[in-house]
């Protein structure tokens, strides 16, 4: 099979330059991403022959199945524009794009063109809402129920999603597409030095450090989990909390301070893949809450548990999918950070507890979320709907 495996730079990074060499087993690969390949991951670069979008176009016969690998944001609009026009499997990192959308026509002004997209995405009312949103009342928000995938799904061969949450509400409404979950692979960590680890990070002496990892926003609950930790905090001295990324639409200051935690909570903002790992290696305690989901799986938390740490996750969507037996879930709402809190102290004061959930997460990584699983996953569904049998 050979197969052109299409994904911008930023996504190969993260995604791509883990999955690609497993599914390389089975299949022959080109890679078709944006121009900027000094920013590529040199494995990526070196390994796989390396198209632009432009010249998919005039290729595309070339390939027994294209995959599109889509996530929610703008770096992937000329995905989303090739995937439209080449039929191919698409890959659904989110179930929702709306930030792709928008990124093609709000952000550059095209306004009526996102009207376009509206109706043809959410049907003829929801783009007459949207035109009076944005012509006569002169502001809009969009709706949480608006998916805006519609046009790619249904023009698709297929769609891969990473969890069970994503398949059944896609299925709802596209009985006709076939739909693959594919849980997504994680490498196992690499042997590691707690105690050097907190050392070299200027976290020595802190018990315990809990670690958040990504973008800092509100559907992160980093509000709640600041203010569970204040309450931690007032029993264990030598807390800190760690937030490793960069804030987005957050006033993480503002907050630090309103709660007292100023020196209590530590913001190195983005950082290099070693340093990251470094940090997995020093907490004591995962925090990984979201509300609402948008049908993703949280490669974050999966990292977290492949250390070998106790996490602490938001009980909905393909979070809930966890068994109870490898992480602490709390539900979002009115009780939420009371039940953060509990948790958090819960975790802290009992070392065997620790231990145990931290096992129990890292088998769970090992037994389902291996990229050798999602490549031969990969490959069934692809072969699959090559032939036509795909459902």
């Amino acid at each position: 099979m050979r197969l052109a495996y299409v994904e911008p730079i930023v996504g190969l990074n993260v995604y791509g330059h883990e999955l690609l060499p497993y599914l390389a087993q089975y299949a022959q690969i080109d890679v078709v991403t944006d121009d900027k390949r000094e920013r590529l991951n040199p494995k990526v670069a070196h390994d796989f022959p390396l198209l632009s979008y432009e010249e998919l176009t005039t290729r595309q016969t070339d390939y027994d199945q294209i995959v599109f690998q889509l996530r929610n944001n703008g770096a992937h609009v000329p995905v989303y524009d090739l995937a439209l026009s080449i039929s191919g499997v698409i890959v659904m990192h989110e179930i929702t794009l709306m930030g792709v959308v928008g990124g093609k026509t709000l952000r550059r002004g095209r306004r009526l063109e996102f009207v376009r997209q509206v109706a043809a995405n959410e049907g003829p009312l929801a783009g007459l809402a949207t035109g009076m949103d944005l012509f006569v009342r002169r502001r809009f928000s969009p709706r949480p129920s608006w998916l805006m995938n519609r046009n790619v799904i249904r023009g698709s061969r297929g769609t891969i999603v990473h969890n069970r949450d994503a398949a059944e509400r896609l299925r709802k409404l596209y009985p006709n597409v076939p739909i693959q979950v594919v849980k997504r692979g994680v490498p196992l960590a690499p042997t590691y030095d707690q105690e050097a680890a907190k050392q070299e990070l200027g976290l020595a002496g802190h018990f315990p450090v809990l670690g958040s990892f990504g973008v800092i926003h509100q559907r992160k609950r980093i509000a709640q989990a600041l203010e569970a930790f204040a309450q931690l905090a007032r029993q264990f001295p030598k807390a800190v909390y760690v937030l490793v990324g960069q804030a987005l639409q957050f006033d993480l200051a503002g907050n630090v301070a309103r709660l007292g935690l100023n020196g209590r909570v530590t913001t190195p903002g983005r950082v290099d893949d070693k340093t990251f790992h470094r940090y997995l290696a020093a907490i004591d305690i995962g925090v990984n809450l979201r509300y609402p989901l948008e049908g993703e799986t949280s490669s974050v938390a999966l990292r977290i548990m492949s250390y070998g740490k106790p996490l602490l996750i938001t009980d909905a969507g393909s979070l809930a999918e966890l068994p109870d037996t490898c992480v602490f879930k709390v539900e979002p709402g009115p009780q939420e950070v009371s039940q953060i809190a509990e948790a958090l102290l819960a975790i802290a004061q009992d070392e065997t507890l620790r231990r145990q959930v931290g096992e129990a997460a890292l088998r769970h990584v090992r037994q389902h979320h291996t990229w050798e699983q999602a490549a031969e996953t990969y490959h069934g569904f692809l072969k699959r709907v090559s032939e036509g049998k795909a459902k």
